[in-house]
């Protein structure tokens, strides 16, 4: 008997967390077709965000829009992870709220290669 409960249980919780998250990607389909990109971090200023000339830009032959979380290699061998704000063309930059809750300009010229960990808004295509 409480064995079948417990199982009910998991069932329920593991229904109301997927609904959960599709209606999560939803809103952000709904957001993406208004053209606006929400970026749920407190560091991230509407100053900052004035500052970028670009949210959607193009490095080798990959895409970028803000809102995507990205693993950056530079050619120093350190990583950045963190969420694209937008690009800066007259500087030739990127400028991503890292991880640990800091705002970095990198230059292209440093940048060895680019994995796109996530596209922001990209798990339903057909909504």
């Amino acid at each position: 008997m409480l064995l079948e409960d417990l199982i009910i249980l998991l069932i329920v919780l593991f229904a109301a967390s997927s609904l959960g998250y599709i209606a999560v990607i939803i809103k952000e389909k709904i957001y993406l077709s208004n053209n606006m990109v929400v970026i749920h971090n407190k560091y991230v200023s509407q100053d900052d965000l004035d500052k970028v000339d670009s949210k959607l830009f193009i490095m080798g032959n990959l895409q970028i829009m803000a809102g995507d979380e990205i693993k950056i290699y530079k050619k120093n061998l350190s990583t950045v992870k963190g969420l694209v704000i937008g690009a800066n063309t007259r500087k030739k930059t990127i400028v991503v709220a890292a991880n640990d809750n800091q705002l970095l300009e990198i230059g292209t010229n440093v940048i060895k290669k680019i994995k796109i960990i996530s596209k922001y808004g990209k798990f339903l295509k057909s909504i």
